[in-house]
Order: structure tokens, then sequence, then C-alpha cells
């Protein structure tokens, strides 16, 4: 009976110990995404409170205070800065980005000489911070290897071009990482130049990846169309290829470049994925279908938002398709058969077009969403949040604020998130009291009894 006594003492303890592991996962994971979001609507107002998390214990915590203080960019902040003495090397190369960011010349050396270095995983760490921090000038003063690739190219892309011809993946991958976060017309310029370079039979598969991704985030279009028909032969055909690859995302991706690019012939193959609801596949093919402007991917859309097993990536490409479709000219609408317009309503005022997609037929999607969030019951409550920042529309935000005060941590979560994607600051003070609700330590009432006494 002891023996037993003893082995359920020992059992309730690590039950105990595993809740308390979890719950301050969990609120590690709240504080950190709710600095993210002040950093993303970046209003000076923060400033102070997002610095004070720089002593948290927790890494990840101290991580986003440093790229949330790299949003609001506030040079007075430096002095203070330069005088923390950060022991976890990855935070430090955070901190030393963000130095940098704020013109910090010694800063600015080490990062250099982080890319410069032998060590990959401070070479890697410093490609990450270029794109987290948007200080892809330093590339200018960075030469790798003994010569430029071409010399009347923009400098920042020869500096990229220089990594994705690197021996390691990790460097290879996060060199793509960086043609995706800069200027997306800089990038398809020079993309006749950056193309033989991104391997799409790169021996690792997460380069595959990336490279496909990136390829598929351009308006590839105008870009085919001037290809020699030797160049545009090859480059259809890798991309086919693709298409019978075990990995979806590589599938997915190589679906929507051939939409783009409107190659009839793959189709059938894209439409073949719509029978996998639910997934990635059906979303990215939705995507690619509305790229290609086959109208049927209308009806299918409006159903998918009303699916809860799709996750938030797998969301974001139906938004993709949404927006695709809204940037319909008066030409393409008017080619919607009958039995789909059902679907859409659309407004034609001053030549302006607002396609508005519905769901079953009737309710349109933002509003469909703003109830679905403010309704505990509904099928699409916990994913409503995320669907409304998607959207990008700032109407929703009084509907997102409401839903941080309630109860449940999933749809708190997302509802802070997308205010961080909508970037509004009229949603600061709802934040920030939230913030201070959970994590700030507040004096009990009963103590201001003794303030007074000597």
């Amino acid at each position: 009976m002891m023996h037993f006594k003893k082995c359920l003492g020992v059992f309730i303890f690590l039950v105990l110990l595993c809740t308390i592991s979890n719950l301050t996962m969990a609120q590690e994971e709240l504080k950190s995404i709710i600095i993210l979001t002040l950093g993303e609507i970046a209003d000076s107002s923060t400033t102070s409170l997002i610095y004070n998390q720089l002593r948290d214990k927790d890494i990840f915590v101290r991580m986003a205070a440093l790229r949330a203080l790299g949003k609001i960019n506030d040079q007075s902040l430096l002095p203070k800065l330069r005088l923390i003495q950060e022991r976890n090397k990855l935070v430090s190369i955070y901190l030393t980005a963000l130095l940098t960011r704020l013109g910090d010349e010694e800063a600015r050396t080490k990062i250099k000489g982080y890319l410069k270095s032998d060590n990959i995983q401070l070479k890697t760490g410093a490609l990450s911070v270029i794109r987290i921090f948007d200080i892809s000038n330093v590339l200018l003063e960075v030469q790798v290897g003994s010569k430029p690739i071409m010399d009347k190219i923009d400098p920042i892309i020869n500096t990229i071009i220089s990594y994705l011809n690197d021996k390691n993946p990790d460097i290879r991958k996060k060199a793509i990482e960086l043609l995706l976060s800069i200027d997306k017309a800089k990038t398809e310029e020079n993309f006749k130049i950056i193309l033989p370079h991104l391997n799409l039979n790169d021996e690792s598969l997460e380069v595959r990846r990336m490279a496909l991704l990136y390829i598929s985030y351009l308006d590839i279009e105008e870009y085919y169309g001037k290809m020699s028909r030797k160049d545009a032969i090859f480059f259809l055909k890798e991309l086919r290829n693709r298409l019978y690859e075990e990995d979806k995302y590589i599938r997915s991706f190589a679906k929507i470049i051939l939409a783009k690019i409107k190659d009839g012939n793959s189709i059938k193959i894209i439409k073949n994925d719509l029978l996998n609801p639910g997934t990635f596949l059906h979303a990215s093919s939705v995507y690619a279908l509305a790229c290609a402007k086959d109208f049927e991917a209308i009806p299918i859309l409006a159903n998918d938002f009303l699916d809860n097993r799709f996750s938030i990536v797998d969301r974001q490409y139906l938004i993709y398709a949404l927006k695709v479709i809204q940037s319909y000219s008066y030409s393409d609408i008017v080619k919607i058969p009958k039995r789909i317009r059902c679907y859409t309503s659309y407004l034609l005022k001053n030549k302006n077009i607002i396609v508005t997609l519905l769901i079953n037929k009737s309710t349109p999607v933002k509003e469909y969403f703003i109830n679905a969030i403010a309704d505990s019951s509904s099928p699409q409550h916990e994913f409503a949040a995320e669907v409304l920042g998607l959207l990008g529309d700032r109407e929703v935000t009084p509907y997102l604020v409401n839903a941080i005060r309630g109860k449940d941590y999933n749809v708190q979560l997302q509802a802070i998130k997308a205010l961080g994607q909508l970037r509004d600051k009229s949603a600061v003070p709802a934040l920030v009291g939230f913030f201070e609700e959970k994590f700030l330590f507040k004096k009990p009432k009963f103590l201001n009894l003794f303030d007074n006494l000597e």
C-alpha cells in the first residue's frame, strides 16, 4: 500500500510538472507573438515596453523584442543597446543586426565578418538577420569569392548569386530567402541572370523547394514570354518534371508557375490535386487555377472557406486565390459562366471592379468570418481570425480586438497574429492592455494601505 502511495505521489508530481511546463511554454509563446505584433504595427509608444523584454529569461522572447525594435527603428536606443551583454550566440547575432540597422558601424563590421566566416552557423545566422532586419545594404560591402559574378548587374544581386553557388546547401537556401525578401521589381529585373543559378535539381530538397517558391512568387509571365524558344522549352520541361515529385510543396509551387505561364497541358494534373480536399495540394491548386483564369476555381474556393481542415499556410493560398479573382478585369468577369456567377458579386463603378466572393452563394467571405469569430459555436470560430487577418481589411480590427478578450487561447493567439498582419495602430491600446494584464506584475490594492506608514 505504501509503495502504491509513493508511486501515485511521483505520478501526480510528474503530471503537475508537465502541466506547469506546458503552461509556461504557452505563456512565452503568447508573449513573443504580442511583442512581434507590436513590432509590426511599429507604434513608437510601445518602444519602452518592448525594450524591457530584452531582460526576459526566454531567448525567443528576447529575439522577438529585438525584431520588434528593428521594425520601430528608434535610433535613440543605440546607447542602451550597446551596453547589453548577450550570452546566447543566436540572440547576440540578432542584437548585432539591430545595432547595424540603427547605424552602429562596429556592429556592421561584425556582420560583414560573419558573412565571410568559414563558420557555417555564423554565416547562415548573418544571412538570416540580413533578411529579418532588412539590412541588405551590408551586402554592398561584401565580396564573396575572388571577383564579382557580373559587373553590370545590381551589386546586392551579385553577392546573393555568389551565395547561390556556395557548396553548403544551408547557405544556398538562405540566399534564396534573401531573394524573396528584397524588392520584387529588382529581382524580376535581374531574373534572367538569377535563373541559371537556381538549380531545380539541387541535391537538397529544401533548396529545391525554396527555388520554386521564389519563382512562384514572381510575376513570371512576362519574362517567360521573352525567353528564347530553346530556353522556354527547357524551363517548361523542368517545371513539368517537378509535378511528379513526391514532395507536396515542390509539386504545388511548380503548379503555380505553370498556371501563371498558362501551360494548358498542366491544367489536368493541377485539377487532379483538387481530389485531396483540406490539403496544401488542394489549396495551391485552387490558387493555380485562379492564376490561369480557370473559372472552375470560384465555386471550389467558396466552399473551401468552410473547410476547417486547412492549416493557416493552406488558407493563405486560398486568400491568394481570392485576391487574384478580385483583380480580374471586366473583360475577364464577363467570361465567367452564368452557373458560376452566383458565387460572386461585383460592382462596376468608375471602371473600378470590386469582386466579392460569396459563401454558399449568399454571404460575403468577410461578413461570414466576422460572424464566426464572435460565435464560439461556429465550426469556423477557431480559424476566423486567420482568414480576417489574411484578407488585410482594417475594418475588421474591432472584431479581432474583441476576440483577444475572449477565453479561447488559440483564438486569442490567431487574433493577435492577424492584428500584426493588419498593422492597425488603433489596436495598440488593446494589445498593450492585454500584455500588461497577462505579464506585468501589479501590486494588490490592499498593499496600498501600507504606503503611508512610516
